[in-house]
């Protein structure tokens, strides 16, 4: 359990030094208190017969295309909660961290950091699956208080990196 948490730290560290590289936050800084971003992923998908399908697809089987590790092998539904643990080969301090489903609808779903979180308690991130210029795409903005933890992540490039290997995993399973 420690030597997982040691090895979390230090791969948090690494990747946010490391170079990685990421483009700004779409959304500019309207209240210095607040931390926001939108990032959006073509996915390269053939089976899904519209960003519904695409959504409930993904919902239920969860666990085969987001990055992170996670207790929750579903979606489950509006008040229910997920422990989030690292993502495979990138993972992030911290041994959990708990979000819960605040918001559901046919093609997205809002998920809120609860006490204990790695970027904080009360940050909301919105996955939307939608028609884009080239096919399907994944939307995901995400905004709440600012704390260290959630700007560096962000600003390091792992939130980008992330949620690029939750678009990789749709295009490549689905």
């Amino acid at each position: 359990m420690i030597t997982r948490r040691i090895v979390s730290i230090v791969a948090l560290v690494v990747a946010l030094f490391a170079g990685v590289s990421a483009a700004p936050a779409s959304a500019e800084q309207a209240d210095p208190t607040d931390l926001s971003y939108h990032y959006r992923y073509d996915l390269w998908v053939e089976t899904a017969y519209n960003p519904e399908h695409l959504t409930s697809t993904v919902a239920s089987r969860l666990t085969a295309y987001f990055p992170f590790d996670s207790n929750c092998t579903y979606l489950p539904q509006v008040g229910q909660r997920c422990e989030l643990y690292s993502v495979p080969g990138f993972p992030l301090f911290g041994t959990t961290n708990p979000v819960m489903v605040v918001d559901r609808t046919p093609t997205s779903w809002t998920f809120r950091s609860m006490p204990g979180h790695t970027e904080g308690a009360d940050r909301y991130i919105t996955f939307r699956f939608q028609y884009g210029r080239y096919g399907y795409e994944l939307d995901v903005e995400a905004w709440g208080p600012w704390t260290l933890s959630a700007s560096l992540t962000v600003s390091g490039g792992a939130a980008r990196a992330v949620w690029q290997r939750f678009a990789d995993n749709v295009s490549r399973f689905l």
